[in-house]
């Protein structure tokens, strides 16, 4: 090649690769998907929290402000689209060039910086934001960081705010900084398997109007240790820094949306949920109220109740109010709020829910001395639709006479699984019409503590005995949610030695251990089994015990009363332990299956196998276990696995299926050893107990599995009459037959067919209880009246005889309503003037009134066995 040649061809070579870097360069300098120019990759992907686009880089739209992607906007009654500008917007090198949509603000950062930040410009006073979510995990602690920067505001300035059903804390009017301000919120989330927390960010909230320029950068989410949430919530109070628990239901009444359309200043509980239940012409008054001289509307509520401790910072009560309206002299009702998200109360807890309150019940001359005592507030647990067997749970009626008063509710946790309820506040009861109240309730500072862990062989009257309650002065009433036989001396838990106290040479009796596969591990070498009890797993973590049990630190408990038992195959091996008796799974019945696991030194991607077996040894159901992942602190890593059954539906013969228990950590056999494993298992508090069908058909969850054994195969459906519905039908809990009456205790054929339809015409087999019966006469006069007691039931019958041979009865109030002036509330009947009155001949008449009669046996036809 010629040496002028090769230069041209090398000056074009240099010139192409020079042109070649300058573009890179300049693509790179444009980009505004970078979150800065120095960045290295690393850097740049190194941004993570658990709320989605946290760092705003996320971005949609062609001009900016840009769209917020996974953020939805905030707009209250009192946003004006018309005087903001609000978006994503980059603060690169074209900041100052497109600055004009949003007024010419400087760059937030000071100078170019390819940074993406949300930013919110109200040019008139506004209210405008952004808020987004992030899920957290049961008794899970969280800190959030926000970095804020505020410019020329008028009105108030910024506000982060962090809310869900439980509570909420915020910091507000954050103004004027002269830089990006990072403000931290710690959070310990609820004990529900699942929750979400929302973030907000806003310039202006509610009904605060704000003008200006406000910044956001970085909203970072990450979970943390309970030392680091303990730590937070003991420090001093910083103003940069908020502090908040969503375990329980807020229960200052704080935490409420306002009301701008009352004007005595009621307003609405975010953590809880209104419900009539039942009223009469009633005039409700309800909702967070400020007690405050300046707020508080004396002409609509009566006298301030004040407050039960003086609190600078907490001047709100929640009031109940039902009373007479103008139609009405006696106006009762049993009204409620409830709890929007349910409260856990673990397995084998006692809990504490304290609470003060004022209540005043209005006293008439029909209610008793002995009846009075009986109306007026009180705290109940709902079970709502999770199917235990007993849904609700009712404390004793508080009637205080009008005086503020502290009181404690004990709650034994069931000793088998943990139970959900939600928090009732009553006014009144609807059990009938005599439980029903006209009166005043105010309640303030409502807690839920847990106290105490107990055994699970406890008992309701070794609690109720404890030091705790009999010591505690505001003692009130106590709550019992353990699962007890009709036979005291009957155990409920159907499943022998689950917590492992009966031991035979240092191992469980009831259980056998042993190699899988015909493969070879030797105890005590190759596979440590051992019961790590209370006192073992209380001690500090030893090397002669890192040695003896071969784990490196101290597995610990689910629970404070738990016994342990470790199987640890400390080199690769396949080992399993089993249950060497049978669990029956009776006709028709259903059952509950518990067992707390944890797994230890597993390698990635490697499972224990945790199932059930029928007789011959084929699976029914399992899990894969590695819980590895769970860092649920509460129960020191372990993770509870439940098995439902529903036995075969019945027939003439015992029809009870067989089944074991079985854990397996690695498989194989002695020629394979590719999947033997090494790790350990630690299985903790196995419980068995039977459980009513609602529980059963309820049980999708976390950990869950279901074998349904009541098939019914035949070619038209249902033909063999063997599938009923359970939960209409009386079953013998220790046979699974189906009995000869129904749940109501009515000696007639149980129905609820499955996929037939009832034609039988109910007149021909209806049949009535008695009811109530009051007799009293009246003589034909307007004035005259006679008040009976009905019991709390409605009249549903009236018989008059009288002179000429008169005789009628009256089944209903539009029948009667023409001649009688009856009140089912207060039991008060008198004539009625008008035509029926006059046409009545002189004389006296005689009445019999019946209340409470009720139709039954409406369905005579059903599945019974033979």
């Amino acid at each position: 090649m010629k040496k002028s040649t090769l230069k041209t061809y090398l000056i074009t070579l240099l010139t192409l690769m020079l042109v070649f870097a300058l573009t890179l360069t300049a693509f790179a300098c444009s980009s505004s998907d970078n979150k800065s120019d120095n960045a290295t990759e690393e850097e740049k992907e190194a941004f993570t929290s658990l709320v989605s686009n946290g760092d705003f880089s996320s971005t949609s739209g062609d001009t900016q402000p840009y769209s917020v992607s996974s953020w939805s906007q905030y707009t209250p009654s009192t946003y004006n689209f018309e005087n903001t500008v609000s978006g994503i917007v980059s603060t690169g090198a074209d900041y100052a060039k497109k600055s004009s949509a949003w007024g010419n603000a400087a760059n937030p950062f000071g100078e170019a910086k390819d940074e993406k930040v949300l930013m919110i410009y109200n040019k008139e006073l506004n209210a405008n934001g952004y808020y987004a979510t992030f899920e957290t995990a049961a008794y899970g602690y969280y800190k959030l960081t926000v970095k804020v920067k505020v410019v020329n505001t008028n009105g108030g300035g910024a506000t982060i705010r962090l809310y869900a059903d439980n509570g909420f804390a915020q910091i507000t009017d954050i103004n004027n900084t002269d830089e990006f301000t990072t403000y931290t919120f710690y959070v310990e989330a609820s004990s529900a398997d699942s929750n979400s927390v929302t973030v907000l960010l806003a310039l202006g909230y509610a009904d605060q109007k704000v003008s200006g320029y406000a910044f956001f950068d970085d909203v970072v989410a990450e979970k943390i240790t309970a030392a680091d949430y303990n730590t937070a919530k003991a420090a001093p109070a910083e103003e940069t820094v908020r502090v908040m628990s969503l375990l329980n239901p807020e229960g200052e009444f704080n935490y409420y949306t306002y009301n701008s359309s009352d004007k005595s200043g009621v307003h609405t509980p975010d953590s809880w949920t209104w419900t009539t239940s039942k009223t009469n012409s009633t005039t409700l008054k309800h909702g967070v109220v400020s007690t405050t001289a300046v707020d508080w509307d004396e002409e609509t509520y009566g006298e301030n109740p004040g407050l039960p401790v003086v609190d600078s910072e907490d001047d709100h009560v929640l009031m109940i109010e039902s009373n007479q309206s103008s139609t009405a002299t006696f106006a009762p009702a049993a009204v409620y709020y409830a709890s929007k998200s349910q409260v856990r109360f673990d397995l084998c807890t006692l809990y504490k829910i304290g609470f003060y309150a004022k209540v005043n019940v209005d006293s008439y001359d029909h209610i008793s001395v002995a009846d009075y005592a009986n109306l007026g507030a009180r705290i109940v647990l709902d079970a709502g639709s999770n199917g235990y067997a007993t849904k609700t749970f009712s404390s004793k009626v508080i009637n205080n006479g009008n005086e503020w008063r502290y009181y404690t509710i004990y709650v034994i946790g069931n000793q088998f699984s943990n139970r959900f309820f939600n928090i009732q506040i009553w006014l009144g009861d609807d059990k009938d019409n005599s439980t029903l109240v006209q009166g005043k309730a105010f309640f303030d500072k409502l807690t839920i503590t847990p106290v105490k862990t107990f055994d699970a062989s406890v008992s309701k009257s070794t609690v109720a005995a404890d030091s705790i309650l009999t010591g505690d002065i505001y003692y009130f009433d106590l709550i019992n949610l353990l699962s007890e036989k009709d036979d005291p001396s009957e155990d409920p838990n159907l499943f022998e030695n689950g917590d492992f106290s009966d031991l035979d040479a240092g191992l469980p009796v009831g259980y056998e251990f042993d190699t899988v596969g015909g493969s070879r591990a030797e105890i005590g070498r190759d596979v440590k089994i051992a019961v790590l009890n209370k006192e073992i797993l209380d001690q500090e973590w030893t090397d002669d015990m890192k040695t003896q049990y071969g784990l490196s630190e101290n597995p610990k408990y689910p629970y404070g009363f738990s016994n342990v038992l470790l199987v640890n195959n400390v080199i690769p091996a396949a080992y399993s332990v089993k249950t060497v008796e049978y669990l029956e799974i009776k006709q028709s019945l259903c059952y509950k299956l518990t067992v707390w696991m944890k797994t230890v030194g597993l390698d990635d991607g490697k499972n224990v196998t945790l199932e059930i077996l029928s007789e011959s040894g084929s699976s029914v159901q399992s899990f894969s276990v590695n819980t590895a992942s769970d860092t649920n602190e509460y129960a020191n890593g372990y993770s509870e696995y439940i098995f439902y059954f529903r036995g075969a539906l019945p027939v003439l013969e015992e029809n009870t299926n067989k089944v074991y228990l079985k854990v397996s950590n690695g498989s194989g056999s002695a020629y394979d050893p590719s999947s033997y494993q090494k790790g350990a298992f630690l299985i903790a508090n196995i419980s068995m107990e039977q459980i009513p069908y609602s529980e059963y058909s309820k049980n999708a969850g976390k950990n869950t599995k279901q074998q349904n054994y009541a098939s019914n195969s035949t070619k038209v459906t249902n033909g063999n009459f063997n599938t009923f519905t359970p939960d209409s039908t009386e079953i013998d809990q220790e046979t699974g037959l189906v009995a000869l009456s129904d749940k109501d205790g009515n000696t007639h054929l149980t129905g609820a067919v499955s996929n037939w339809t009832n034609n039988v015409n109910s007149k021909y087999g209806t049949l009535q209880t008695e009811g109530t019966s009051v007799a009293f006469t009246l003589a034909k006069d307007a004035t005259a009246t006679q008040s009976v007691d009905l019991g709390g039931k409605n009249i549903t019958k009236i018989v008059i005889t009288g002179p000429s041979d008169y005789n009628k009865t009256f089944y209903t109030s539009s029948q009667w309503s023409s001649l009688l002036s009856v009140n089912n509330l207060t039991g008060k009947i008198g004539w009625k003037e008008g035509d029926t009155f006059n046409a009545l001949e002189d004389g006296n008449y005689d009445f019999v009134v019946v209340s409470g009669q009720e139709d039954y046996n409406k369905l005579i036809a059903g599945i019974i066995n033979i």
